[in-house]
């Protein structure tokens, strides 16, 4: 285990983007190295150990996303594929106006996941999810400009709107008592990912290239 405060393990959980990022590699027998990683995080987030409200609260979410990520580790080892960040159990996501089948992770930031996977036309789509809830403000303010972009705007016809994502739904998700507010959009081909820009380019991008000479 890696925390030792709760400000540390609230942090880790919240940021976790796989089971492996909290519980580790599990050496030895999974099952029972799942289950002693479990009791220490269950120990240092448990809101009986803490008495002011602040600290309370932030044990309660902390203890809520652990049983997220416990559950989903037991899973990946059920499966065979605990160790593979990459990989994440297909999800039927069903909202008022579709279903979504999720079956992968496309990109991870400080406020949102990217997931990827298809709606009921087979259409490829990504949905972005907060982080926590208490971004769900700026996820539907984007919701809302985009769709401004797309129908009211001036430049609505402009050809340069081919570079601007298209929101097909927005709603809410629950997760384990937490509400996260979740957009979708056509996912776009030809395009990369930061992560992708730096793994091809660990040392940076060299501005001169492709911009005359520089002297």
């Amino acid at each position: 285990m890696t925390a030792t405060t709760l400000n540390q393990a609230f942090r880790i959980l919240n940021k976790a983007i796989c089971p492996e990022d909290v519980f580790g590699t599990l050496d030895g027998d999974p099952p029972a190295s799942l289950k002693a990683e479990y009791r220490e995080w269950a120990k240092l987030t448990h809101s009986d150990r803490y008495t002011g409200a602040t600290d309370k609260k932030k044990a309660q979410d902390a203890f809520v996303l652990l049983q997220k990520w416990y559950k989903l580790a037991g899973q990946k080892i059920k499966d065979g594929k605990y160790g593979d960040r990459s990989t994440i159990a297909e999800v039927t996501v069903k909202t008022k106006t579709g279903a979504y089948v999720v079956t992968e992770r496309v990109a991870s930031g400080d406020i949102c996941e990217i997931y990827g996977g298809t709606n009921q036309a087979k259409e490829r789509v990504v949905l972005k999810v907060t982080r926590t809830p208490a971004n769900n403000d700026l996820i539907a303010n984007e919701s809302t400009q985009l769709r401004w972009l797309w129908t009211d705007s001036p430049t609505k016809k402009l050809k340069s709107m081919q570079h601007i994502p298209q929101v097909l739904d927005a709603f809410e998700l629950k997760q384990d008592k937490i509400t996260k507010r979740v957009n979708v959009f056509r996912r776009l081909d030809g395009y990369f990912t930061m992560q992708d820009v730096l793994d091809e380019y660990p040392e940076g991008l060299d501005t001169r290239r492709g911009c005359g000479t520089v002297s």
